[in-house]
């Protein structure tokens, strides 16, 4: 009995997905046929894949796939109807912004259409395109983001994009420590510290001697480091520190499926002043920065020296062997952390600061002290007051008053050891045992000459070149006459 209410009527037998994937839209058939006039050599599979990819660079396709597809070099040939039309529709979510699960296989023929051009019209987009897709198939796959990170240099490079899109690959800049060494007078002892860093074998900054004192250590070497380079004339980007720069073949996406659509026959371009990528009559070679591990053991040697001579100047045990370095290297670096460590001391000596704004107030205080000090003579009322001693001083006799005037001047603020100091200046003698008999450095003996003279000279009268102190032609003869050679 059929139930009241109840109408049956024939419906389609819904369609496997097996069979739905293997009928092929027209357009995928079209584009197999592709195949038929090109043979299978390496070159000639790109050249198709190319064609192919500019063929279906419009085409969406709605026909999920969750089957496996392995391929090292994936193209639209080696795939069968359903593992096509799978890709298709996994694409054509891609462009939607829904990235999905898929083979590895799909990935990386998604990128080489982007490589190749396909699925943009302007090289910027398709820049943007590879990073958000590298964004959004990490999580799937992160084995992948080395070679896409490098052929999104490559990508840079070949389309002539700024290269200011470089910036925005991951991970460091492998250039940088040798850029910072290129100019090293001008940057901080913390980007030459680090640079030197990322070059030492051994990174200094794993000794217990710089845990105790980094800032020290850092100042030290910058100071070092500059200094050598300013005597041997600096780096340069023919000749750059610890390495060179070499020039070899480059395959232009090395390891993707890339028809080189430009077909770039003369090309240059500049990421750097120590890494440039050439293309002459349609070959590419590259030329960069390379390491040179017998200059990279100088630098070892000179970092070590320095810890070395820093432990012994600091105290700090145990002391290192000492370094295979030539000895004025090794009366450079002494002399420069000896002149680190005087800064420091002067530094840290008390300031004395002379309140201008109370000499009036002082001025004051010292008249109404001579008020004080006035009297009147007891017996010659109504004369004229007699005033204290203090207020008219009886004069000198005429040999004082001749003495006093000789010694009078800015000169007299010198001390002994002052005037010797500088007779030697003037007569060419030795001064060395003098400073040590003195006790005292020769910035701090050239400071003390230079803040006592410097209002009557309104100049420095002592100019240093190094360790050498010289006097300044129009100032030495005058200093003859005051205080002799």
């Amino acid at each position: 009995m059929i139930a009241a209410g109840l109408f049956y009527q024939d419906e389609p037998i819904p369609k496997a997905p097996e069979r739905t994937a293997s009928h092929l839209p027209d357009r995928c058939r079209e584009m197999r046929r592709m195949a038929r006039c090109c043979s299978f050599s390496t070159a000639s599979e790109a050249e198709l894949f190319l064609r192919q990819g500019r063929f279906m660079e419009e085409f969406e396709d709605n026909c999920p796939y969750d089957g496996e597809f392995h391929r090292y070099f994936p193209s639209y040939q080696a795939m069968n109807d359903r593992q096509l039309r799978g890709y298709f529709t996994w694409r054509t979510r891609i462009r939607h912004g829904n990235t999905e699960a898929a083979p590895s296989a799909f990935a990386l023929l998604y990128i080489y259409e982007l490589l190749n051009g396909i699925g943009w019209e302007r090289a910027e987009e398709g820049f943007r395109l590879l990073k958000e897709f590298r964004t959004a198939w990490m999580p799937f796959d992160p084995g992948i983001g080395r070679s896409l990170c490098r052929w999104m240099s490559d990508y840079v490079v070949y389309y002539d994009l700024d290269k200011s899109h470089l910036e925005e690959l991951p991970g460091p800049d492998p250039d940088q420590p040798v850029l910072t060494l290129l100019q090293s007078p001008s940057c901080s002892a913390d980007e030459l510290f680090a640079a030197l860093k990322a070059l030492a074998p051994h990174p200094p900054d794993q000794s217990p001697f710089y845990r105790k004192h980094p800032e020290e250590m850092k100042e030290i070497i910058f100071r070092v480091y500059t200094g050598l380079e300013k005597r041997s004339g600096g780096a340069t980007p023919e000749k750059p520190p610890f390495g060179e720069l070499r020039s070899t073949r480059y395959h232009m996406f090395g390891s993707a499926l890339f028809c080189d659509p430009l077909k770039r026959m003369e090309f240059r371009y500049e990421i750097n002043p120590v890494h440039r990528y050439l293309c002459e009559n349609g070959n590419w070679s590259v030329e960069r920065f390379f390491l040179r591990s017998d200059k990279l053991r100088r630098l070892e040697t000179l970092l070590k020296a320095v810890e070395g001579r820093m432990r012994n100047a600091f105290g700090f045990s145990p002391a290192l062997k000492e370094e295979s370095l030539s000895a004025g290297r090794l009366a450079f670096i002494d002399k420069t952390i000896e002149q680190y460590r005087e800064e420091k001391r002067r530094a840290a000596e008390p300031a004395i600061r002379i309140d201008l704004s109370r000499l009036g107030t002082i001025r004051r205080d010292a008249e109404e002290i001579c008020e004080k000090l006035t009297v009147e003579d007891p017996d010659s009322a109504g004369t004229e007051p007699v005033s204290s001693p203090l207020e008219h001083p009886s004069p000198p006799p005429a040999e004082d008053r001749r003495e006093e005037n000789e010694t009078a001047g800015p000169f007299s603020a010198l001390d002994e050891g002052e005037r010797q100091f500088l007779r030697c200046l003037l007569s060419g003698r030795p001064w060395k045992d003098l400073l040590r008999s003195e006790r005292k450095s020769l910035a701090m003996m050239v400071d003390s000459i230079n803040e006592k003279l410097f209002e009557h000279f309104n100049d420095t009268a002592i100019v240093c070149d190094g360790d050498t102190p010289e006097l300044p032609e129009e100032y030495a003869e005058e200093l003859k006459g005051e205080i002799g050679e």
